[in-house]
């Protein structure tokens, strides 16, 4: 079951994502879903993304949460990690 994204988470994961330079920032698209701004395409590699993205699983695990992309990874959704 989704829940709330907290303000505060991203703000903290964009300080993360800014500073290992990484050129991603997220927002609330609503209080359940959140948006990814990838660089723009001069900018843009593999690794940076898969970077990118990794960073952003690895913060939410941290918090205990698991995180879902859209097809596409430009939208997410989170929910508590099973056991």
């Amino acid at each position: 079951m989704q829940m709330e994204i907290a303000y505060a988470d991203i703000v903290l994961l964009n300080d993360e994502l800014r500073r290992k330079k990484l050129r991603y920032h997220v927002g609330l698209k609503d209080a359940q879903t959140g948006y990814v701004e990838p660089p723009s395409a001069c900018c843009l590699s593999a690794q940076l993304e898969s970077d990118a993205y990794a960073c952003m699983k690895s913060y939410f695990c941290r918090r205990g949460l698991t995180v879902s992309f859209t097809a596409d990874g430009l939208y997410f959704s989170v929910t508590h990690q099973t056991k």
